[in-house]
Formats: structure tokens, sequence, C-alpha cells
């Protein structure tokens, strides 16, 4: 059927093997095959938006490669394309998925916001440089992000 055929196309996207198709959900799988098993639902179930948190851990850099550039591809649709928000503590997950912001958390709060380069930024600086030094800076950061909003 229909979504038979669709499942099976996407499996092959993320070169995810189709003897997982007809397994119990997430049963003896690696950490990898869990994360393309999850790429694989979302590209089926097609959201408008979806929260991807560190879908970069446990992965191997052929399977990051292919979960990133299946979601990157997704995010680019031209019918309906995907909103998401991708949480990472590592830059290299940004070499895939093409951030159009990348924004910095810090203490619970948006201390920065910007384009890629801020990730390449963060990595090699770190997030004390991004760490207001008092709370005097920290309120006025916060209020310049409000203003955004």
């Amino acid at each position: 059927d229909g979504l038979s055929e669709l499942i099976k196309a996407e499996a092959g996207r993320i070169n995810f093997d189709e003897r997982f198709l007809t397994r119990s959900l997430n049963v003896d799988l690696s950490g990898g095959e869990k994360k393309r098993n999850e790429t694989l639902q979302l590209a089926t179930l097609a959201p408008k938006i979806a929260i991807l948190d560190e879908l970069d851990s446990g992965l191997d850099i052929d399977a990051l490669r292919d979960c990133a550039r299946r979601v990157e591809d997704m995010s680019n649709g031209a019918d309906q394309p995907l909103g998401v928000l991708a949480i990472t503590h590592y830059s290299r997950l940004l070499d895939e998925l093409k951030p159009d912001f990348v924004h910095i958390l810090a203490d619970g709060r948006i201390v920065e916001t910007g384009g890629a380069e801020l990730a390449a930024t963060l990595e090699s600086d770190g997030y004390g440089a991004f760490a207001p030094a008092t709370q005097d800076a920290a309120d006025a950061s916060a209020s310049a992000l409000a203003d955004l909003f």
C-alpha cells in the first residue's frame, strides 16, 4: 500500500535497513539505528514543527550525516517546509543541518542570537565568552532580547 511504500522509500533515503521495519519499535537497535528510526518517523509523519534534542548524540559520522541531511531536506521542502528547533552541544551537527539562526542559552536565558557563524565562535571561545559578567549585564541582555519578541 501507499504507506508501506513511503516508509520503504524514507528508509532508503537514510540508509535504514528495511529488516528493521518489521521489528517492534526500537527493540534491539543501536543508538544510531534508533536515531535513523526517529528520522524515518519524522519524515513519514510530516509534522509542521519538530524539536530535536541532541540528534547528534550517540551517532557515528555516517548516521549523523544521513539523519541531519534528511532533516535539512525536510526543512527546505517546497510544499510544507519543516520548522526545526535543534538542540545540540556540538557544532558538528550544524555542518550538515544548516541553521537559519543560532541561539546561545546560558543560565536559562538566551544570551546571544546570530547566524551559523555564532556556533563556530561558541565552539572556539566556549560559553564564558557569552555569560553576563554581572546581574546588570544579565538584565540588559534579557531586556534587549525581550525587544526582539
